[in-house]
């Protein structure tokens, strides 16, 4: 996934520079209409490549979140599991070492 992203980036990078030339060769053209379907050209050229850039970027940050979410979320559930054997008075052994590896505090 990171080959990939680097690749869009330099695309997106070579993008920018062509629509940065292709903006300022508009002004070669005669009248407005081609002007203006050239500026519309070159800013398209830099803009949709920073956008799929960014897209991807996006798609891989949450991929790396998920994976903290479910190990919270393992979290949660151990405490909710010691806590209503706390709630019942019968807290396992193995419940107490798993909370203390995990430095909580077990009272």
């Amino acid at each position: 996934m990171v080959i990939v992203m680097g690749f869009l980036w330099v695309f997106a990078i070579i993008g920018a520079l062509f629509g940065f030339l292709g903006f300022f060769s508009t002004f070669a053209a005669r009248d407005g209409a081609t002007q203006g379907v050239g500026a519309a050209v070159a800013v398209a050229s830099a803009v949709l490549p920073y956008c799929l850039a960014r897209a991807v970027s996006g798609l891989a940050d949450s991929s790396r979140e998920y994976g903290e979410l479910a190990k919270l979320n393992e979290q949660i559930a151990t405490h909710t599991k010691l806590l209503a054997s706390l709630a019942s008075n019968q807290v396992s052994p193995a419940a107490k070492r798993k909370v203390q590896q995990e430095g909580d505090i077990l009272v």
